[in-house]
């Protein structure tokens, strides 16, 4: 299961359909943008999709809304998922984000 897939199931934002590691050596590098996309502006752009019930094929609409263009916003998407997966840190931070908490 995606992580909007459980987002709409009624999941945490940030549960991850994978294991998640232990904080990476490299953490700083796991929070720098991906092709030009912040977490800040990967979790608003998420959050976006709520309108829309996690439709996946709305997702470039709503980044491009936002400034990004299809192709960084599908680089983006796939980079900041793995993350989320692998690293809590940024998964917990995603949830902060995502949840205004």
């Amino acid at each position: 299961m995606g992580l909007f897939k459980s987002m709409r199931a009624g999941g945490k934002a940030a549960t991850p359909s994978g294991p998640v590691g232990t904080l990476a050596p490299d953490q700083d590098g796991d929070f720098a943008p991906i092709a030009g996309v912040s977490l800040a502006l990967y979790a608003e752009i998420s959050k976006g999709l709520a309108a829309y019930g996690y439709d996946q094929s709305r997702a470039v609409d709503v980044a491009q809304s936002k400034g990004v263009p299809a192709d960084a916003w599908a680089v983006a998407m796939e980079g900041w998922n793995v993350r989320i997966r692998a690293n809590r840190a940024v998964a917990q931070q995603f949830n902060r984000l995502y949840t205004g908490r």
